[in-house]
């Protein structure tokens, strides 16, 4: 499956949307043409499109816009160019997340717990 299609079923989750086709509601180029050839990989979401539908769920817009650039590009080395930028992105952002956490725990303010008795 693409990356627009998954993209697609997640957007459509998110919105607790069963048809496809309630899709035009929020983007409106999207008919049941448009939807059927993203589905079957002959078409690919816009860059805009891909960066509302993440923005709306959350989601990093530029990892997202990253693999629609991978999704699209047919020369294999840009592609694999492509990949390795996504892989640097992922590992830093998984640093910093850990790097987060383990702050946390080193300054708990919470203070340990009594027992009555």
């Amino acid at each position: 499956m693409t990356f627009s299609a998954e993209f697609l079923e997640k957007y459509k989750t998110f919105k607790k949307i069963d048809k496809y086709t309630d899709l035009a509601i929020f983007f409106p180029e999207l008919n049941s043409g448009n939807i059927a050839n993203i589905k079957n990989g002959k078409r690919s979401l816009t860059a805009n499109q891909v960066i509302a539908m993440a923005e709306e769920m959350n989601l990093d817009w530029k990892e997202a816009l990253i693999s629609l650039s991978i999704e699209k590009t047919k020369d294999k080395e840009l592609k694999s160019r492509w990949s390795e930028i996504k892989k640097k992105i992922t590992a830093a952002c998984v640093a910093v997340a850990m790097t987060i956490a383990s702050a946390a725990v080193m300054t708990n303010t919470v203070p340990p717990l009594r027992y009555r008795r």
